[in-house]
Order: structure tokens, then sequence, then C-alpha cells
């Protein structure tokens, strides 16, 4: 089973930015560049197998909130990469 989790952010370049560079996601759907398509406002990422969506539809009055559980085998490694990657 999979799970793929999709969460609602304001500032979705932001949002890309922080999942790719910090915690070391692949973006696997890129916003489309024209911001009138549909798909300007979302993005999906992958990691070790997992997919992550993100989207700013719906965000205008407010970034409605979501859970995520991210499952690692070894939590120390993982956190000392996310620490060097700041």
């Amino acid at each position: 089973m999979t799970i793929e989790p999709f969460l609602k952010c304001k500032d979705l370049p932001a949002s890309v930015a922080f999942y790719t560079e910090v915690l070391d996601f692949k973006l696997v759907v890129a916003p489309n560049p024209d911001s009138e398509h549909f798909e300007s406002r979302y993005a999906a990422l992958s990691r070790e197998g997992s997919i992550l969506h993100l989207s700013s539809h719906g965000t205008e009055e407010g970034v409605t909130v979501a859970e995520i559980y991210i499952r690692v085998a070894d939590v120390d490694a993982v956190c000392v990469s996310y620490l060097a990657n700041g």
C-alpha cells in the first residue's frame, strides 16, 4: 500500500523549494508555467518511492491544514541529512 497525501500550501514555489532543497524530495511534476492553466498551482514530488502532492488551489481564504506521516528506516541518518541541508 502507498499513501499519497495532498497538501495545501499558500506559496507553492516556496513549498517546492523546501521539499526539494531541504527534505531531498525530487520534483516529478512541475507547476505549469502558464498561470491560467489549472496545473500552474500543482506540483508532485517523490522520495524513496513515496509521492507527495502540493496544491495552492483553494487557498485564497487561507491555507487548509493537512497532516502527513513520514516513516523512515533510520531516523537518525535522516535528521543528520536534514540538518546538513539547513
